[in-house]
């Protein structure tokens, strides 16, 4: 080594102390400087300098024994590797004291000069090594708080922007689709057909624009919502928003099969919304079978429940699931099937907020199931 590792024995018995003083200064050894104290009163004086490389601890000493001794060693000073040296009669504590920190016990009377060195050096390598790791564990975590700040920021100011624009645009959006239905409605004999083609395209395009700013505002007020946590009867929920959702003569179509549901804590009002946009998808694109069925089912798995919303329509190919829940993200045409692209954002959003997974399986026109967690 390249200097002097500073050796402090905390040891009553005198002839135990000349014994170690001799093995660790004998000719030949690796340099080291060795101090020691009877008491574990002054020893922990000398600690509480940082001049310590390593301590060597009896468990015996006349105003400490036992685990205690060490305890007060360790809640002294952390950082100090801690070596127990004990008899016969004690090793039960001296186990226990490495439980709670101490690197090695060596038993008096087996011990040689080899063995002490070889101790000595690995017990200080394992605490550098272990104090490394506690810093880099506390660097990775500060840089992980840093940047888990740093994208709560970004998500915030994201969704202000969202609100923003949905927001701001509505004027604009209302006065292009008023002044196209003037022209229509005021001066449709001085237009021709491609003229009053176009201000239906016009008034289209904005109505269409105005769905999306208006999902768009939904998604973005769901980040700053705060959670209203409450029981909720899922079996219920879910029956009374296929009710809402569909007419007598869609019901009729449809095979419902809705399994009992478990009950959770979540927010009910944002748990509906879930509720509504995964039977909806499910009532759209099932609506070209001439025998719809839509299945709604739960499942207890470890500490979380796994809901799911099956039907047996248009399906989509599992080669583009990745872009199921990105917001304005359609597998289908709006020819195919008329929607905005943001149900499932949603959805996976207010699953999120609940502590939850979603995902979805399916194949092209074999039908599509939806899974939702939520916790126990």
């Amino acid at each position: 080594m390249n200097y002097s590792l500073r050796i402090l024995h905390i040891e009553d018995n005198a002839g135990d102390v000349d014994l170690i003083r001799e093995m660790l200064t004998g000719t030949g050894r690796e340099s080291f400087s060795f101090a020691s104290e009877p008491r574990l009163a002054t020893a922990l004086n000398q600690v509480r300098g940082n001049s310590i490389d390593l301590a060597l601890l009896d468990l015996g000493l006349p105003d400490s024994s036992g685990l205690d001794s060490f305890i007060r060693l360790r809640d002294t000073a952390p950082e100090l590797p801690v070596i127990i040296l004990t008899g016969n009669n004690d090793q039960e504590a001296a186990v226990a004291a490495v439980k709670e920190g101490a690197q090695d016990f060596l038993v008096k009377g087996e011990i040689t000069a080899n063995l002490l060195v070889r101790a000595i050096r690995y017990a200080i390598e394992r605490k550098r090594a272990k104090s490394e790791l506690h810093k880099l564990n506390a660097e990775l975590e500060q840089r992980v708080a840093s940047r888990t700040s740093e994208l709560a920021v970004a998500n915030r100011e994201l969704e202000a922007f969202a609100y923003s624009v949905s927001h701001d645009l509505r004027a604009p959006l209302r006065a292009i689709d008023g002044f196209s239905r003037i022209l229509l409605e005021d001066y449709a004999p001085q237009l021709d057909a491609e003229g009053q083609r176009i201000c239906t395209v016009i008034s289209d395009s904005t109505r269409r624009m105005n769905e999306l700013m208006n999902a768009l505002l939904a998604f973005s007020r769901l980040g700053r919502a705060e959670l209203r946590l409450a029981p909720v009867e899922m079996t219920a929920l879910a029956e009374a928003v296929f009710g809402e959702l569909t007419t007598q003569a869609e019901r009729a179509r449809i095979d419902f099969r809705l399994h009992p549901l478990p009950r959770v804590a979540g927010d009910p009002a944002l748990l509906r919304q879930v509720w509504v946009n995964l039977l909806a998808n499910a009532i759209k694109f099932s609506a070209k079978k001439e025998r719809a069925t839509i299945s709604v089912d739960a499942r207890s798995e470890g500490t979380e429940y796994i809901f799911s919303v099956q039907d047996n329509g248009a399906g989509f190919d599992m080669r583009y699931a990745d872009k199921l829940f990105g917001i304005f993200q359609r597998l289908h045409s709006d020819k195919e099937f008329a929607g905005t692209g943001i149900g499932l954002s949603i959805v996976q959003r207010i699953v999120q907020r609940h502590g939850g997974r979603v995902w979805g399986e399916s194949a092209p026109e074999a039908g599509a199931i939806f899974y939702f967690t939520l916790k126990q």
